[in-house]
């Protein structure tokens, strides 16, 4: 986590393999960037995506992106 002031910036990579005979291997990036206004309201847009190969070499690719606040009293 970066932090910037009240703007932080959170960076991630993970890479692994499947267990013999369920798939081949994945892979995957994502990135959170949070802002905090107040001390008790902050809000957050994140985005991610993974690439995965199956025992019979296909690939499957997958993106997500989400947006959320937070407000705490």
């Amino acid at each position: 986590v970066h932090r910037f002031g009240h703007f932080s910036a959170n960076l991630w990579v993970r890479a692994g393999e499947y267990v013999k005979g369920t798939g081949q291997s994945t892979a995957a990036a994502g990135m959170k960037l949070q802002y905090k206004f107040t001390r008790t309201f902050r809000s957050w847009v994140a985005v991610s995506g993974q690439r995965d190969v199956d025992q019979s070499d296909q690939i499957t690719r997958s993106a997500s992106a989400t947006a959320g606040a937070s407000y705490r009293w």
